[in-house]
């Protein structure tokens, strides 16, 4: 995936971006606000296969352009916010 970072055009490759004038950032330090199904399962840390079933489910937004399917990171962290169990208040 491509993007701009910074004035720079950057790419993902695997957990980092890739820029031209910086060493590579961690994409869960750093992540970019559209992701595809695999960034987007190595964010959450889950199978693509099982976030491929809850985006079929609608329990989680994605937009679609053309065949490929992306998610907002936003949407991402609103729904891992909504699974949240327990903990002090």
């Amino acid at each position: 995936m491509v993007f701009e970072f910074g004035g720079s055009l950057c790419y993902i490759k695997g957990m980092e971006i890739h820029t031209p004038n910086k060493k590579a950032v961690d994409l869960r330090c750093n992540p970019p606000a559209l992701l595809n199904v695999p960034e987007a399962s190595q964010y959450i840390g889950i199978s693509q296969r099982f976030l491929r079933t809850i985006i079929k489910e609608r329990k989680v937004p994605s937009v679609r352009i053309g065949s490929r399917v992306f998610l907002r990171l936003v949407d991402i962290d609103r729904w891992i916010e909504s699974k949240l169990e327990g903990g002090v208040s």
